[in-house]
């Protein structure tokens, strides 16, 4: 998830201002970007709740519009769009510039949900909090490679649509290597659209785009691959831990109780080590057992 998450906060920082014309929900709209803006504008502690926002003008009238890209949806979504939204506000009258805030969450599933929440509804538990914001999921909205070409930005968002299918890739790997963009700057687009396409298509489909040179010398292919070499270094040590844990249960217990390999593979390194050294200083088998009871299931 941490390689994804870098590739999210590349798409957010660099080409934020290219999809918001395409991703408000009424695309005749009259969108004039005018400057990006940023959380770190003197609150500090605060610099890594959100990324950036842009500052357009939304048919005539001057707005913050605020893009969080998703994944895929936690029940604390909502929550944090809220304070996302109240943060650009105080920014706007921390400068002295007030506007409105727009906030649109941006569902990057490429299988549809049945539905997703578009706010915060006010609640006799909670009657003073309220908050509506606009919604652009993937799977309802059809980019194909015509709009791509007009809208080299739309790509990342584009493979994730029912727009483009397998045999759109092999163009849309042509279309954006030929895209009329600073070198750097497309070789970071082809990256951001590489590892979101790798969600939805087989290895194979995509061996394309690692053709180009340009996204191999981008700074999102080079911390993406990174993280990813990290992660399996951790995944490695990790598994190394699950196994010496289930030799000690076995040793202790005779056998293990059925999932609990699945159920350790969950666990950090760190609460692995603590576990083992928790079951080295166990008693007896019934002080194991509870022990064993008392980790966490998956949900």
């Amino acid at each position: 998830m941490a390689r994804t998450d870098i590739v999210l906060r590349q798409l957010a920082n660099l080409f934020q201002a290219d999809l918001l014309p395409a991703l408000l929900p009424e695309p005749e709209q009259d969108v004039q970007v005018l400057e990006l803006v940023s959380t770190q504008l003197g609150f500090k502690g605060l610099e890594r709740i959100a990324d950036h926002a842009v500052r357009a003008r939304v048919n005539g009238v001057e707005t913050i519009c605020h893009l969080e890209f998703q994944l895929e949806h936690r029940a604390d979504v909502p929550a944090r769009v809220l304070v996302y939204n109240g943060l650009f506000r105080c920014l706007g009258h921390q400068q002295r510039r007030p506007v409105p805030v727009r906030s649109i969450v941006v569902y990057l599933m490429h299988r549809r949900r049945r539905s997703v929440p578009r706010g915060i509804h006010r609640r006799a538990a909670d009657p003073q909090v309220q908050l509506d914001y606009d919604v652009f999921c993937v799977w309802e909205r059809p980019i194909t490679l015509k709009e791509v070409r007009r809208r080299p930005a739309l790509a990342p968002i584009a493979v994730l649509t029912p727009g483009i299918v397998e045999a759109d890739l092999p163009p849309l790997q042509r279309l954006l290597g030929r895209a009329a963009l600073p070198r750097a700057r497309r070789g970071e687009l082809q990256a951001i659209t590489y590892f979101l396409a790798a969600r939805r298509f087989r290895p194979d489909l995509l061996q394309s785009f690692r053709r180009s040179k340009a996204m191999l010398e981008s700074a999102t292919y080079r911390m993406a691959v990174e993280e990813g070499r990290a992660e399996g270094r951790a995944e490695g040590e990790t598994l190394g831990q699950v196994r010496t844990l289930l030799k000690l249960l076995r040793h202790r217990l005779g056998r293990v109780p059925r999932g609990l390999q699945g159920r350790l593979t969950r666990l950090s390194a760190e609460a692995l080590d603590g576990l083992v050294d928790r079951v080295l200083q166990a008693e007896d088998p019934k002080e194991l057992r509870a022990l064993l009871a008392s980790l966490p299931r998956p949900r």
